[in-house]
């Protein structure tokens, strides 16, 4: 496996996002959304929840190592139509209720996981 190199401005970016707590913020939001949003892509994520993609592969990857999101099939994206890997929240933490930062509201659906029209 390659190791990727990472810049050294966003090694810093991490470890100022890590120790102001904000990084715990942004994998709770992305947790939510794929907890809300079963089985969708991180295209889809990031459209559902106005976070950048950037973002949501990132949270994502670390939440994966940590145990919290699996995969275990893969299906054409609704966003861009291309194969993707669909995420799902293990079976421990399907009770997840967002802590610090409130409620989290998904700017995509109802709020009971049903996707309106216009998205």
């Amino acid at each position: 496996m390659m190791k990727k190199k990472i810049r050294d401005t966003s090694r810093v970016t991490y470890k100022n996002l890590l120790s102001s707590g904000v990084l715990g913020k942004l994998q709770e939001q992305v947790l939510f959304n794929y907890k809300h949003h079963p089985n969708s892509t991180d295209k889809e994520i990031s459209l559902y929840s106005g976070m950048d993609i950037n973002v949501v592969s990132a949270r994502r990857n670390e939440l994966v190592k940590l145990g919290v999101i699996g995969t275990k099939e893969k299906r054409p994206c609704k966003v861009t139509g291309r194969l993707a890997h669909v995420w799902y929240t293990r079976k421990l933490f399907t009770f997840f209720k967002p802590g610090k930062i409130g409620k989290l509201k998904c700017s995509a659906c109802d709020g009971k996981g049903w996707v309106k029209k216009d998205v």
